[in-house]
C-alpha cells in the first residue's frame, strides 16, 4: 500500500528525515508536462544536475500527471549510457529511472533495477543508499516477496534506518501486531509539524485495516485538526506548499467519509467525497479508494448511472498497478452493482472473481506470516551464534542461552500458529454460513464442504509438522524442565489435531463426537506418560455415545481435559501402584455435568496451587465456556465441571 504518489516517492522520507524548518516560502515547481519539453532535458548531465539538486527538497517535482513524460526521457538516457558501456552514467540513469517506475506502481519493471543498484552499491552516491533499501524493500513488498523484504529490513535496521517492523506486519494481515509495533516504535513527533499528520494518517489506516472504525476515526479527526492547525501556522510561516495542506485536507475529509460509510452513515458522504477528489487529484491510489467509495454512495442512492462512471475511472485507473485491499474492494463493488440493476449473472462472475482473489491473497498472507516468523527465528539463531563464538570461555553458557532462544522462539511461534488457526476456522465457518445463506450461489455450497474439509486436513497436518519439530527439539535439550515443558506444549497442541482429524474423518463439520474425542485423546497422553513414567493406568470411562460438542467448547473442553489428566499422570500416579482415572460425562437437560476423578493421595497443596500455568489454563478455558469448576479432595483429586450444552 504505496501512498503519497501525487507528491513524489520521497515525501514521507523527505519530511522524517531530511526536512529542516524555514521562514522561507516554499516555491511550487509543480506543472503537470514540466518535462514534455525534451530538448531541455536531451543533455544526461544537465539532467542529472537537476535530479540531484531537487530529489530531497522539492517535492512538487514529480507529480502523477509528469511523471510518464520523465520515464520516456530516461529510457532514452539509459539506452545510450549502456552501448557507450558507461558504467557510472548507467548507475546515474537507473536512480531516477527506478524511482519513476516504483512512483507509477511499476514493480515488475522497477524490481530488476533496484536489485542491480543494490549489488552494486558501492557505485551508488551515499545520500541514495538509504532510498535504495526503503524502494527495494517496497518492491519486495508489492510483489509478495516476504522472504527478501524482510531481509532487507533488517539490513536497514542493522544500519539505523529505521526501528519499527510493522509494514511487514501488516502486509502479512497481522493488522494487530503491526499497531503494537508501530505505537511502541514509531517515535511521536514532539512539535506541530507534516510528520505528525503522517503519524495520525498511518496510525488511523492500520485501524481500518483491522476493523476499529471507531479507533480509526478517532486518528483521523487528530490528523484533521492538525492539518487545519498547520494552515492557519502556514500563512505566517509560508513552511508548506498550500496545495500539499490541501490535499491532506481532502485526505482526511475522504478517509472520515469512508469510517462513518462503514458504519451506515450516508449523510453528506457524496459531497464530502467529492470535495476531497478535488483537492487529491494527483494522488491517484488516493482517488481510486474515492471513487470505489463514490460509486457505493451512488448504488446506496439508486443512482445506478453515476455509480458506474466512478467504478470504471477507478478500474481503469487500477490497471497495471499492485493494490490488493482495493482491487477486493473494487470487485465487491461492481458485484454490489450489478446486483442492484438486476443483472445476475454479472454479479456472480464479480463476486467468484471476488472470491477467488480473497482466497488467493489469504494463501499468500498466511504463507508469508510463516516466512516473517521462519525468518525471525533465523536471525535470533545467528546472532546467539555470534555472541557465543566471541568469548571460548563462556561457551557452555552461550549454548544454553541458545537453546534458551530458540525454546521460547518455538514456543512463541506455536503460540502465534494456534491463534492464527482459530483465527482462520472461525473466518472460513463465517464464510461457509453465509454462503449457504446465499440460495442465489448454489454451485458455491460444494466448494465451501471441500475447502472446509481441505481446511481441518492441512489444519491437522500443520500441527503434527509442529508437534514433530517440537520432539525433535525435545532430543536435543537435556535440561528437564526444558522437557517437560515441550511435552505439555505437545500435548496441547495434539488436542488440536484431534479435533481437525474427527472433523476431518466425518462429514460434520461443526460438532464432535465426545466419546470417542475423549477416548482418543486419553489414549494419547496414555501413550505419553507411560512411555515415559512408565506409569500403569486403568481408565474408566462413562459417556454418552451420542453426545457432540460445537467445535469452540470442545477445542476448550480437550485443553481443561488434557491439563487435568497430564496433572494426575504427573502428580497422583506416581504415588500409587495401580492408578485408576475415571471420566463421566453427563447431559442433563442444558447442562453438560463432567467429572473427572483419580485414586491419588489427594494432597490438600494440590488444591490451592493456582500459579501453576495447567491450573490458569484450566480456569481460563471455564471463563471461555461460562463452565464453573470445582475441585475437592476425596481419596484423591475430583474435578467437576458444568456448564451449558447450547
Amino acid at each position: 500500500m504505496f501512498r503519497k504518489i501525487a507528491y513524489g516517492f520521497c515525501v514521507l522520507l523527505l519530511h522524517a528525515f531530511w526536512y529542516t524548518p524555514s521562514a522561507q516560502a516554499v516555491a511550487d515547481s509543480y506543472h503537470p508536462r514540466k518535462f514534455s519539453n525534451h530538448a531541455q532535458f536531451a543533455d544526461f548531465n544537465a539532467m542529472w544536475q537537476d535530479w540531484d539538486q531537487k530529489y530531497r527538497s522539492d517535492e512538487g517535482y514529480f507529480s502523477f500527471a509528469n511523471v510518464a513524460d520523465l520515464e520516456a526521457i530516461l529510457i532514452g538516457h539509459l539506452q545510450k549510457a549502456r552501448k557507450e558501456k558507461d558504467l557510472p552514467k548507467v548507475v546515474r540513469v537507473l536512480l531516477p529511472l527506478s524511482m519513476v517506475y516504483h512512483n507509477q506502481a511499476k514493480f515488475d519493471q522497477g524490481l530488476p533495477l533496484f536489485e542491480w543498484l543494490f549489488q552494486h552499491l558501492a557505485l551508488v552516491p551515499k545520500h541514495y543508499h538509504r532510498d535504495v533499501y526503503i524502494k527495494l524493500e517496497e518492491e519486495y513488498r508489492g510483489k509478495n516477496l516476504l522472504e527478501k523484504a524482510i531481509v532487507i529490513r533488517q539490513k536497514r535496521i542493522e544500519k539505523g534506518y529505521i526501528k519499527t517492523f510493522w509494514e511487514i506486519y501488516r502486509d502479512c494481515g497481522l493488522y494487530e501486531d503491526a499497531i503494537k509495533d508501530y505505537r511502541a516504535n514509531q517515535p511521536f513527533p514532539a512539535k506541530l509539524e507534516l510528520r505528525r499528520v503522517y503519524y495520525y494518517d498511518r496510525l488511523g489506516n492500520l485501524y481500518l485495516l483491522n476493523g476499529q472504525i471507531d479507533a480509526a476515526i478517532q486518528q483521523y479527526t487528530k490528523g484533521a485538526e492538525q492539518i487545519q492547525l498547520l494552515i492557519q501556522w502556514n500563512k505566517k510561516s509560508k513552511q508548506y506548499l498550500p496545495r500539499e495542506l490541501n490535499f491532506w485536507r481532502g485526505d482526511f475529509k475522504g478517509k472520515l467519509a469512508i469510517c462513518r460509510i462503514k458504519k451506515g452513515i450516508y449523510t453528506h458522504a457524496i459531497q464530502t467525497l467529492k470535495e476531497d477528489l478535488a483537492l487529491t487529484k494527483d494522488d491517484i491510489d488516493h482517488q481510486i479508494q474515492s471513487m470505489i467509495v463514490l460509486s457505493q454512495c451512488f448504488i446506496h442512492a439508486k443512482q445506478y448511472p453515476v455509480a458506474k462512471i466512478y467504478l470504471d475511472s477507478a478500474n481503469r485507473y487500477m490497471r497495471g498497478k499492485v493494490i490488493r485491499p482495493l482491487k477486493i474492494e473494487l470487485l465487491a463493488t461492481y458485484a454490489a452493482y450489478h446486483k442492484s440493476v438486476s443483472q445476475s449473472d454479472s454479479a456472480f462472475y464479480f463476486l467468484k472473481a471476488q472470491y477467488h482473489y480473497q482466497d488467493s491473497l489469504n494463501e499468500t498472507m498466511n504463507r508469508n506470516k510463516s516466512v516473517l516468523l521462519l525468518g525471525q527465528l533465523e536471525v535470533s539463531k545467528r546472532r546467539a551464534e555470534l555472541l557465543a563464538s566471541k568469548n571460548d570461555l563462556l561457551k557452555l553458557t552461550k549454548i544454553s542461552e541458545v537453546q534458551q532462544v530458540q525454546v521460547r522462539s518455538l514456543i512463541l511461534l506455536v503460540i502465534i500458529m494456534l491463534v492464527s488457526v482459530l483465527v482462520s476456522i472461525i473466518i472460513i465457518r463465517q464464510k461457509y454460513l453465509l454462503k449457504v445463506r446465499a440460495e442465489q450461489i448454489v454451485l458455491q455450497n460444494s466448494r465451501n464442504e471441500i475447502l472446509l474439509k481441505e481446511l481441518h486436513h492441512r489444519v491437522k497436518n500443520n500441527l503434527q509438522v509442529i508437534y514433530s519439530l517440537l520432539n525433535l527439539q525435545k532430543r536435543r535439550v537435556r535440561n528437564k524442565e526444558s522437557n517437560e515443558l515441550i511435552r505439555s506444549m505437545q500435548n496441547r497442541i495434539q488436542t488440536f489435531a484431534l479435533v481437525h482429524s474427527n472433523l476431518h474423518n466425518t462429514q460434520e463439520f461443526e460438532f464432535v463426537n465426545v466419546k470417542e474425542y475423549i477416548e482418543t485423546l486419553v489414549a494419547h497422553l496414555i501413550l505419553v506418560f507411560q512411555h515415559e513414567e512408565d506409569i500403569p493406568v486403568t481408565i474408566q470411562v462413562d459417556i454418552d455415545t451420542e453426545l457432540q460438542l460445537s467445535l469452540e467448547k470442545i477445542t476448550s473442553f480437550g485443553l481443561i481435559l488434557n491439563e487435568i489428566i497430564s496433572n494426575a499422570f504427573k502428580y497422583a500416579f506416581t504415588h500409587v501402584k495401580n492408578g485408576i482415572l475415571t471420566i463421566r460425562v453427563q447431559r442433563q437437560g442444558d447442562t453438560i455435568c463432567i467429572v473427572i476423578s483419580d485414586n491419588g493421595p489427594g494432597k490438600e497443596a494440590d488444591l490451592t496451587d493456582s500459579g501453576q500455568l495447567g491450573m490458569k489454563l484450566i480456569t481460563l478455558m471455564c471463563k471461555q465456556m461460562d463452565a464453573t469448576h470445582e475441585m475437592r479432595a476425596e481419596g484423591g483429586i475430583i474435578h467437576q465441571i458444568t456448564f451449558n450444552y447450547i
